[in-house]
């Protein structure tokens, strides 16, 4: 009884404990915030009192090099094809009018999972924390993952041929490494949803993205530092490539077949994908109104 007494007092002193401190925290995190939010405004505040509005996209000036400038128009290519780093993964012809092309390889991998449950005791006013884990497949770009499974060591999984695809890719096996800013995700998010959330690494092997250096909005070109970096302007709308232009199959790796999707995959009409079947997809995006 003396225990119990003596733990719910502890309990009530933590609590009342956490109040004041909750009290000094909050007006740091509201500061946080609205400096974040007044920075934005200055930002705005900024580009519209600086920026030289261009009412003919088509007609630059001199007078406006070197000034942050304000255009609105619809991006487009010339007639340059595009086409990605010479491999046998490629398409079979170079995709006219593209702005930016791409293809993702995937391989159907095990993924750990972990749940936990919480109970409370009876006695004690303790609380047991048991963590339960289980398996969950799923399509991944990040390639082959554990060998074995930290927690549920009986399971493995396979690398398919996925190195096949990596020396086929005609990219190099490194590559720069990610941005600092790639944010950080939860190690137990569902696959499906960590896909969402998180960006492959396009340049590294056997991915592979190529980007068109004619694009531009009137007379205004386009690099391609700015068409990479500007994704949610630039790369929202993602369309498969045409599938006649997708190989039926590729001699290096008779194990590929096209589905009716216009992917390559090992995985056989009907089939459900097991460990260590692998996926190619190519998609592009055209040209779009854009706000410079």
């Amino acid at each position: 009884m003396h225990n119990f007494i003596f733990y719910h007092l502890i309990y009530i002193m933590v609590c009342i404990s956490i109040i004041p401190l909750s009290l000094l925290l909050s007006p740091c995190l509201m500061w946080k915030n609205e400096g974040r939010h007044v920075t934005e405004l200055r930002r705005i505040d900024f580009c519209k009192n600086k920026a030289v509005v261009v009412p003919d996209i088509n007609m630059p000036s001199d007078d406006n090099t070197g000034q942050l400038v304000h255009f609105v128009g619809k991006v487009s290519v010339d007639d340059e094809e595009l086409e990605l780093l010479p491999s046998p993964l490629n398409i079979t012809s170079s995709l006219p009018k593209a702005l930016v092309m791409k293809r993702t390889c995937m391989i159907y991998q095990k993924f750990e999972h972990s749940e936990q449950q919480v109970q409370n005791q009876t006695i004690g006013a303790g609380q047991t924390t048991t963590t339960t884990f289980t398996v969950k497949e799923d399509w991944t770009a990040d390639g082959p993952q554990a060998e074995r499974l930290p927690h549920l060591n009986t399971e493995t999984n396979s690398r398919g041929i996925w190195d096949e695809l990596i020396s086929n890719s005609g990219n190099p096996e490194t590559a720069p490494s990610p941005s600092p800013n790639q944010p950080q995700l939860p190690p137990n998010m569902p696959p499906e949803m960590a896909a969402l959330l998180h960006q492959t690494d396009l340049t590294k092997a056997p991915h592979s993205i190529a980007i068109n250096s004619s694009a531009h909005v009137g007379g205004f070109g386009l690099t391609e530092d700015i068409i990479t970096t500007e994704k949610a302007v630039f790369q929202t709308e993602w369309l498969p490539v045409p599938a006649e232009l997708v190989p039926d199959e590729i001699e290096a790796l008779p194990e590929l077949r096209k589905d009716r999707y216009g992917n390559l995959t090992t995985v056989e009409e009907g089939d459900q994908p097991q460990n260590g079947d692998v996926m190619i997809k190519y998609e592009y995006c055209a040209g779009k109104s854009a706000l410079v």
